[in-house]
C-alpha cells in the first residue's frame, strides 16, 4: 500500500494509524472479518473455505482472530444467526 501511495512504509503507517486508530494489519484483519460474517451468513461454505477465501492461511488462526472480534466461534455465530 505505501507503494501506490508514494510514501515511505514507515510514514505511510503513520499515516494510516492517524486517520483510522488502527494499524494497517489490524484494519486488514477487521475487513476480512467483516466480510467472513457475511459468507457466513449468506453461503454454505465451510469455515476452512471462508479463511482462505478472505485471506488468512491459517484455519485456526482465522478461528482465533473471529472469536476475539466477536465472542463467538464462526460455527456459532452461524448457527446463532442464521
Amino acid at each position: 500500500m505505501s507503494g501506490l501511495s508514494n510514501y515511505s512504509e514507515f510514514y505511510f503507517m503513520k499515516l494510516f494509524k492517524q486517520y483510522t486508530g488502527k494499524t494497517a494489519a489490524a484494519y486488514l484483519n477487521d475487513y476480512r472479518l467483516e466480510k467472513a460474517k457475511s459468507l457466513l451468513l449468506h453461503t454454505d461454505a465451510s469455515v476452512t473455505d471462508i479463511a482462505l477465501d478472505v485471506g488468512f492461511n491459517n484455519t485456526s488462526y482465522f478461528i482465533k482472530k473471529f472469536q476475539e472480534a466477536n465472542q463467538l466461534s464462526p460455527h456459532k455465530f452461524r448457527k446463532k444467526m442464521s
